[in-house]
């Protein structure tokens, strides 16, 4: 099947790459799973990828039909990889020859869906918003479970409920999560009352999950549907996943994520024994799910606030998953 390529109404992102693209599998892996580089991406442009090798057909801006090779020659395309942004006129906004880091790669998207091209160089520009370079690093803290990691109940002898954080090393939201949020001592408090698993999305190790399973980290992370990093994931003394936080959140949402968890009656008290819904979840459920989920921390103030014939805790366990993936 031919690719024919017509300008959408915000422009193209052509995506040249090739097989075994070391730098490649590092844009799709690490750039484009980082939520705000994704939203960017898709509010802003069409991607189309095209391998400089293939020899699969392409019909050109021009009506012009050809193959992707001739294609990418024709642009003089010789590293990978390499992104040639056009505007809604088909004019070439921008292009990067080669891996761009995240911080990098963000302004280069801002500087393109901005039309800022129509007013300044891109160095120019790159050198007036100074992005900052991520620190590289996995931050794995004291305290954390020690690797290689077994997330069994009864291999952490522990009762407490369990914080996995699903993190890479290029990721300036999760530098952020752990230089910044993480050392707020109210938000620590919190955190004593877990057990902390950091990890590392695109290692290659075995562990022990919660349910006992070993498994690559590969292979649990994909099983999960983690899309994003920074992902909290929490999971109570049988192993069972009952909450998720997907992508970067602010101070107060990140504290509230884990305070909801944490909060053991909060969660019974939107059930009654039987199953059916209490006063209280008909009160929350008249708020917006964002709404509803910065809300459920207060539940046991307001619990206090309603009879227990009203309202009576169950056994029933709360699952809510506040995913913010797209």
């Amino acid at each position: 099947m031919s690719k024919r390529l017509r300008i959408p109404v915000n422009g193209f992102c052509f995506f040249f790459h090739q097989d075994g693209c070391p730098y490649c599998a590092k844009l799709l892996n690490e750039n484009w799973s980082l939520r705000p580089l994704v939203e960017k991406t898709q509010e802003n442009f069409e991607v189309i990828a095209i391998n400089i090798w293939g020899d699969q057909e392409v019909t050109d801006l021009r009506g012009t039909e050809t193959t992707e090779k001739r294609f990418s020659e024709s642009l003089k395309v010789m590293y990978t990889p390499t992104l040639i942004f056009l505007d809604e006129a088909g004019r070439q906004a921008l292009r990067i020859n080669g891996y761009y880091p995240p911080h990098k790669f963000e302004a280069a998207l801002d500087y393109v869906a901005g039309h800022l091209e129509r007013k300044q160089p891109y160095r120019d520009y790159l050198a007036s918003v100074q992005p900052q370079a991520v620190s590289g690093n996995l931050h794995r803290e004291v305290g954390f479970l020690p690797l290689p990691l077994d997330l069994r109940a009864k291999a952490r002898e522990s009762n407490k409920p369990l914080l996995v954080l699903m993190e890479q090393k290029a990721c300036s939201a999760c530098d952020e999560l752990h230089g910044k949020i993480m050392r707020i001592p109210a938000v620590r408090k919190t955190l004593d009352a877990f057990d902390i698993a950091l990890v590392d999305v695109w290692s290659g190790e075995t562990l022990t999950t919660p349910g006992g399973v070993q498994r690559t980290v590969s292979e649990w992370t994909k099983a999960l549907g983690i899309q994003y990093v920074p992902s909290m994931l929490f999971f109570d003394p049988a192993g069972k996943e009952v909450f998720r936080a997907e992508a970067f959140l602010k101070t107060f949402h990140t504290h509230a994520a884990m305070e909801t968890r944490h909060s053991i009656c909060a969660q019974h008290a939107l059930f009654r024994s039987d199953g059916k819904r209490c006063f209280l979840a008909g009160v929350l459920k008249t708020f917006t799910p964002m709404q509803r989920w910065i809300m459920y921390p207060l539940a046991p103030i307001l619990v206090n606030l309603i009879s227990n014939d009203m309202c009576n805790p169950g056994r029933r366990r709360w699952k809510h998953r506040a995913s913010l993936s797209i």
